[in-house]
């Protein structure tokens, strides 16, 4: 992605990591994403699936140069966070080149009752949904500073705002999600960065169906096409808006659960995502 298209300059770089089953290598053409291709803008879909087999993959494009892709081994979830996020800052260094757009939206769901769940899984959400976002805000963050110039996108939820008993890991870790953007938000005032954190409702990915919760009232109520997710997310990035909810529908909802008391917003969360 181009700097000029997120309305900084032709010569910043945007790097997206995402996980992806088979390794891939550079100059591999890319996929590209409809509401940013619509800008002119050449981006990868990232891939959700974490065995052990996985690679993390850099994708970098600078001014009109073709989009080339960087694979990184990754072994574990946790041996991104604890070595990793270190190689990723070294290649950077080496291709001599700076990050100004971080967007941190890797994420899936573990949902049911917490007695039933899986443990591994619901860890893992908790590496990927705080553990990762934080290292990566930490690596590049402070270059940003120096240069007076980025922005962040943390991908936050709905769940951000409530409890949601059948989905409570999921909802605590996006809960993080809103807080940690906000608490930097502030800190960031005057430095020439901005952290925007969109929060979706119900939206049409495999993340759902791999949850088992795609047949829930949730999920049959108002759902919003990735598309559509992505659009609004994009345009508050380049604003540098705090925080943004997607949808009208989703609005309502978050200003329920500031109104409303846990004792009636928990049974109604709850009921919403019953299997």
């Amino acid at each position: 992605m181009t700097g000029r298209h997120l309305g900084i300059e032709p010569h910043d770089l945007l790097v997206m990591l995402f996980h992806q089953k088979q390794p891939v290598h550079p100059g591999k053409p890319a996929v590209r994403s409809p509401v940013i291709a619509r800008r002119g803008v050449k981006l990868l879909r990232r891939h959700r699936s974490v065995p052990h087999n996985n690679h993390l993959v850099i994708a970098v494009q600078i001014a009109e140069h073709p989009l080339c892709l960087y694979p990184v081994p990754v072994f574990t979830l946790r041996s991104f966070i604890q070595i990793r996020v270190d190689t990723i800052m070294e290649k950077i260094r080496s291709w001599g080149l700076s990050v100004d757009v971080l967007i941190n939206n890797a994420g899936f769901n573990e949902a049911g009752c917490f007695t039933n769940t899986n443990l591994a899984k619901e860890l893992d959400m908790i590496q990927i949904h705080i553990k990762a976002l934080t290292a990566l805000t930490k690596l590049f963050l402070p270059r940003m500073i120096e240069r007076r110039h980025g922005r962040i996108l943390n991908v936050g939820s709905t769940g951000s705002y409530m409890p949601c008993p059948n989905d409570a890991v999921y909802a605590a870790t996006k809960a993080y999600v809103l807080s940690f953007s906000n608490g930097l938000y502030q800190e960031l005032k005057g430095t020439g960065v901005t952290v925007t954190c969109l929060c979706p409702g119900a939206t049409q990915t495999l993340i759902a169906e791999k949850a088992n919760i795609n047949n829930t009232l949730l999920f049959k109520l108002f759902v919003m096409q990735p598309e559509a997710v992505a659009a609004i997310g994009y345009n508050n990035l380049q604003k540098g808006k705090r925080v943004v909810t997607a949808g009208l529908y989703n609005k309502l909802l978050v200003l329920s659960a500031k109104l409303l008391p846990v004792s009636i917003i928990n049974p109604i969360a709850q009921w919403m995502v019953k299997m």
